[in-house]
């Protein structure tokens, strides 16, 4: 009798055409198209904004970075000088 299984909308019994499921299916696939078009784009965005962060933390705390390690590089000198001063003693 139907070659498609029928839908009932408001008690009338109605077909599909098969144009119809073609588009719809069209539809669909572009759907899904634009889905992963927008996952990859938020995220090359989050990357984008991780690596900006990265690198704005880094200029900003540079100077004290750069202290800090300086401190680091001269504690054992001290100590080594402190501890032969010791010895000598």
């Amino acid at each position: 009798m139907y070659k498609c299984k029928p839908q009932t909308v408001n008690n009338l019994i109605l077909c599909e055409s098969g144009e119809a499921r073609r588009r719809r299916k069209r539809v669909k696939r572009r759907m899904r198209e634009r889905a992963k078009m927008n996952a990859i784009r938020s995220g090359i965005v989050v990357v984008g904004f991780l690596a900006f962060g990265y690198l704005s933390l880094e200029l900003g705390f540079k100077p004290f970075l750069l202290k800090a390690q300086q401190l680091q590089e001269q504690e054992p000198q001290q100590r080594n000088t402190s501890t032969s001063t010791e010895e000598s003693l």
